[in-house]
């Protein structure tokens, strides 16, 4: 039986003002100061993922179905902030698709149980704003405009991870990307519980996925034929 959650709606209020600063933040700095800000970026969401990779790896924390850095988070952690810097157009679309599509989740129906008074809180608060500031910044400050190939390479890249943790998990009785045959304790109240028993959750998951991927990607080709339209008419 999980214990009572100390996480509160007062938390969460507070999680998003934080981060909201911080995202404003380095937007307006990224803007003025592109290239010192882009890699106090990277530092951050680089020293987030180390913070997370210890806290986990520790001998008390340590727990195979769920500690080793493949959640699908840990691998963005990673990737998020290195493509601010490097500019990899590969790498700046499994963030962004991987970033808004996956881990704003976490936002919404946070799978925590602890409150600011525990290092668990902070962990799972500093990896998930390193993944989502990278991808609000690209977008925001680098001007990172996905076309359609971006689209396709993400779903490629996550349609490939999903169906590994699917296999591993199916293995070993693993949780890793939410895709194992159990739903974990502390994500029982979230929308997985609604996605139908194991194997159809996992196929529903990707279905989602691939939705969301495809709702984030439509804004811009509409936005392009918008402004090319009023270019047309500007030189008529």
């Amino acid at each position: 039986m999980l214990a009572k959650s100390t996480f509160t709606p007062t938390h969460h209020l507070l999680v998003i003002v934080v981060f909201a600063t911080i995202v404003i933040t380095a937007v307006l700095l990224g803007r003025r100061w592109p290239n010192a800000t882009r890699w106090g970026v990277m530092g951050f969401g680089l020293g987030c993922w180390v913070l997370s990779l210890f806290y986990f790896a520790s001998y008390d924390r340590l727990d195979l179905s769920q500690s080793l850095p493949i959640q699908a988070c840990d691998i963005l952690a990673l990737m998020a902030p290195i493509s601010v810097v490097l500019g990899s157009r590969w790498l700046k679309s499994v963030t962004y698709f991987g970033g808004f599509g996956l881990t704003t989740q976490a936002f919404f129906t946070p799978v925590l149980q602890t409150g600011p008074d525990t290092l668990r809180f902070w962990v799972f608060w500093a990896l998930h704003f390193g993944i989502v500031l990278a991808s609000i910044y690209l977008i925001a400050a680098q001007q990172f405009k996905p076309n359609r190939r971006d689209w396709r390479n993400a779903v490629l890249f996550w349609l490939a991870y999903a169906l590994t943790m699917v296999f591993i998990n199916y293995q070993n009785g693993w949780y890793y990307g939410y895709l194992g045959p159990e739903i974990p304790p502390s994500a029982q109240d979230t929308i997985l519980q609604h996605l139908g028993p194991w194997p159809l959750r996992p196929v529903m998951m990707m279905l989602l996925a691939l939705t969301i991927f495809t709702l984030l990607w439509l804004p811009w080709p509409v936005l392009q034929r918008i402004k090319k339209g009023d270019q047309d008419q500007a030189s008529a």
